[in-house]
């Protein structure tokens, strides 16, 4: 008789072989190992499966379905790979050189096993380090094992990461290429081939890798590049490319790269590859299953690029042939013809209501053409723009209108809402933000009401209570809270001050009374410190600015120091527009602390740099020449050449009308000349005014 086996470890036993029956036929390949989280890593191999799975058949959560297998990593070998993925991130090499001969031997070790190891939740964090700082070499090495397989590894959880990475380490290597200043291996492909070979990979399924929620973002990527776009930083953590739980689990990996977000040139068989793409994608569709991919979650964001790139391929008479998607989405029915397609009606109020529905239609009237924003205008939004500029989803469309319409139309729907302007900002300041930025945009259209309602609404009866009622200043011990309110108000605070010349300078007024302690607590707070330093630009009257100047002083050094205070002393460097006084008392006093700010201080030492201090200390004479070169570009940029000199009171000297000394009237000291002491301003000299030439002889 078999003895049964009790208590717990009998039951876990029992569930695992369970489990292992149950999952026999439909393998599901690293679906919540680990119990970290769906986008992130982690680095401790024994809480992965005894035997992995890797390049299994997978489930239909967004993982690939295709059988290629690519093998499986051991126990040895993941060891080995998680701490060198740990050296990397830990950097505590002792020499560059001998960081690149770690990083080579780990190269030389992965050789041969780049695709089981990327699709390892553990490993795959290493790859993507490797490509980061991979040579060129290296780079094309890496291509070149997963060419052929891309498709595969972009539909897959952990891999697809790695992928991104890849392709826009590529980016940089193909323009290396058209420089020639990149040299391939002999029987190596043309990094541009490869890039050509991925995509194609994608030709045949561009409808399934835009719905699928990894795939999609690698697809987005290989767009931006093939159309020659800006790439986000291949180590951004915040890129808009990633989703929301990317960017959300990516904040604990320290992942940093070289490469900065920038665009890239392109072969022009890049544009052909993309036209491919982009055919192969609408045909695959009609307008219900391209309306179904632009409000779903996942693919929603690729119909926004796609709208994107059709709207700039080729020359405006071929744009339209081109834009083959954007017309399933959107009929082209004409504005004067009063016919009204149901379909199209319900689907744009679909989008009016819909929170992704919305965020597409924000993001695809910035790129349709002009005459299709104002027949979805007139047809779908003109009698009820009051009522969805108060809807949680249609306000963000209402903004994008107001931003893409001609002046008459945006100043009507201008007259529509500013009378409801209370009650929009009481549930939507960056509405709000929006309405005073449109309205400067068209010559400060009734400018004055809108700023005098959102006065009104935070109780401001004077100039100098502009921050302390716009700005919760109460709350300046408090630096560690991040809220919306707070942060909502700084940007409306920055927006007026922007727009209107009068807010500049009631703000201005109203910092320029607080105490120096709370003014410089400002200057030092994440959110306010902004509000603050929108207020220091040179065309503010002198005496203000003196003012202000003066309440900072004694702090310039303790300011340039903090994260925040020292973008306040980097704008001082303009603010100090011909207040010589200050500038030198400014440079000094960080001269007298150049232990603190240049060599204690990260955040000084940027500020030491931008104020040019060590030519201050060793050649001030060219300092001095440099700021005189600085001051006429800052009068030039803010239109201050024909202004009165604020330093005297008096207007700048026109040389061109000044007489010349030498041609000055020479009679005998204290003589007021011909003139007798008269305005000779009107007075014009005709020919016989001239002396006679005579032939007489001195």
């Amino acid at each position: 008789m078999v003895k049964k086996q009790r208590g717990r470890r009998g039951e876990s036993r029992k569930k695992t072989e369970d489990e292992i029956e149950s999952t026999e036929d439909q393998p599901v390949f690293f679906e919540d190992v680990g119990g970290a989280n769906d986008e992130g890593h982690t680095n401790d191999p024994e809480e992965l499966p005894d035997v992995e799975m890797e390049g299994a058949p997978q489930d239909n959560e967004g993982n690939s379905n295709d059988s290629t297998f690519f093998g499986l990593v051991d126990r040895q070998e993941l060891e080995y790979f998680k701490t060198a993925e740990s050296t990397l991130a830990v950097d505590g090499f002792a020499s560059s050189e001998e960081r690149q001969g770690f990083i080579d031997g780990v190269f030389e070790e992965a050789k041969g096993k780049e695709l089981k190891l990327v699709i390892n939740q553990v490993c795959s964090k290493l790859i993507e380090r490797l490509i980061l700082v991979a040579s060129d070499e290296q780079a094309i090495g890496i291509f070149s094992r997963f060419s052929g397989h891309i498709l595969s590894l972009s539909k897959h959880k952990y891999s697809s990461h790695c992928v991104e990475t890849l392709l826009v380490k590529s980016a940089a290597l193909v323009e290396k290429e058209i420089l020639n200043q990149l040299q391939v291996e002999d029987g190596e492909k043309p990094i541009h081939e490869l890039l050509v070979s991925a995509a194609r990979e994608f030709e045949p399924v561009m409808e399934e890798a835009a719905r699928n929620p990894y795939a999609s973002h690698v697809l987005r990527v290989l767009l931006l590049i093939l159309n020659g776009s800006e790439l986000p930083s291949a180590s951004s953590n915040s890129s808009a490319l990633r989703s929301k739980k990317s960017r959300s689990v990516r904040k604990y990996i320290d992942i940093k790269g070289e490469q900065p977000a920038r665009a890239y040139q392109v072969p022009g068989s890049f544009k052909e590859e993309l036209k491919t793409l982009l055919s192969s994608l609408a045909s695959d569709l009609d307008t219900t299953r391209s309306r179904e991919m632009a409000i779903d979650k996942v693919s929603s964001p690729v119909m926004q690029l796609v709208i994107q790139i059709e709207s700039s391929l080729g020359s405006k008479k071929k744009r339209k042939e081109n834009q083959k998607a954007t017309s399933l989405i959107f009929t082209s029915n004409s504005p004067d013809s009063g016919v009204e397609d149901s379909s199209e009606g319900a689907f744009v109020e679909y989008l009016l209501s819909d929170p992704v529905g919305s965020h597409f239609f924000e993001a695809a009237i910035q790129w349709l053409s002009l005459g299709t924003v104002e027949r979805l205008y007139t047809t779908y939004m003109k009698d009820r723009i009051d009522k969805l500029a108060r809807r949680d989803a249609g306000s963000f469309v209402v903004q994008a209108v107001l931003k893409k319409l001609r002046p008459n139309e945006a100043r009507a729907i201008l007259d529509t809402l500013i009378p409801d302007l209370e009650i929009l900002s009481t549930s939507n300041s960056q509405f709000v933000r929006t309405l005073i930025r449109v309205s400067a945009n068209h010559e400060n259209y009734r400018q004055d009401e809108i700023v005098n309602k959102i006065l009104d609404q935070y109780k401001v009866e004077s100039p100098l209570q502009f921050a302390s009622k716009l700005l919760p200043l109460d709350k300046l011990d408090d630096t560690t809270t991040n809220s919306n309110d707070d942060m909502n108000r700084s940007l409306l605070f920055q927006d007026l001050v922007d727009s209107s010349f009068k807010c500049l300078v009631n703000a201005a007024k109203s910092f320029e009374q607080l105490d120096t302690d709370k003014l410089i607590a400002i200057a030092k707070h994440p959110q306010w410190s902004h509000c603050l330093e929108k207020c220091f630009v040179p065309k503010l009257d002198i005496v203000i600015r003196r003012k202000v100047l003066n309440k900072l002083s004694g702090s310039f050094a303790e300011l340039a120091c903090n994260a925040y205070g020292s973008h306040l002393i980097d704008a001082c460097w303009k603010f100090t527009y011909k207040l010589k006084f200050f500038r030198e008392r400014i440079s000094q006093e960080l001269v007298d602390n150049e232990q603190k700010v240049k060599h204690e201080s990260m955040y000084g030492r940027t500020v030491w740099r931008n104020w040019k201090l060590d030519d201050y200390v060793r050649r001030k004479h060219e300092w001095w020449k440099a700021v005189k070169e600085e001051e006429d570009v800052i009068a030039q940029a803010f239109g201050l050449e024909n202004a009165k000199d604020k330093t005297n009171g008096t207007k700048k000297v026109d040389h061109r009308h000044q007489r010349d000394p030498a041609q000055a009237f020479k009679g005998p000291r204290g003589s007021k000349g011909p003139s007798h002491g008269k305005d000779l301003s009107s007075h014009r000299q005709k020919p016989y005014d001239r002396p006679k030439k005579t032939n007489a002889k001195h």
